[in-house]
């Protein structure tokens, strides 16, 4: 896998998205149009989740697929229930 190519692939994708209710369910429908690279979805779970001021929230969410683990950080803001990415990290996963 060109993990290189990916992320810049990737990174235009999400700098796309619009704002919306499930930046989750839209990166993960971006990643399985990489399926020769990234593998199938094997798990989505969240990592941490900080309250931050007033009605905006902070979480860390990863999708793991086969290949590769994409780990995003979203800014929720519970009035209007909108999500924003505020950044990504995307690495391999090492197979034995």
């Amino acid at each position: 896998m060109d993990l290189r190519q990916l992320k810049i692939a990737l990174t235009v994708d999400l700098m796309n998205l619009p704002h919306s209710r499930d930046v989750i369910t839209l990166a993960k429908n971006k990643m399985v149009e990489y399926s020769a690279e990234t593998g199938h979805l094997i798990e989505i779970s969240e990592l941490s989740r900080t309250q931050l001021k007033d009605q905006l929230e902070s979480k860390t969410c990863s999708l793991q697929f086969e290949k590769c683990v994409l780990n995003l950080e979203l800014i929720g803001d519970q009035f209007n229930g909108e999500e924003y990415l505020q950044n990504f990290d995307l690495f391999e996963t090492l197979h034995n």
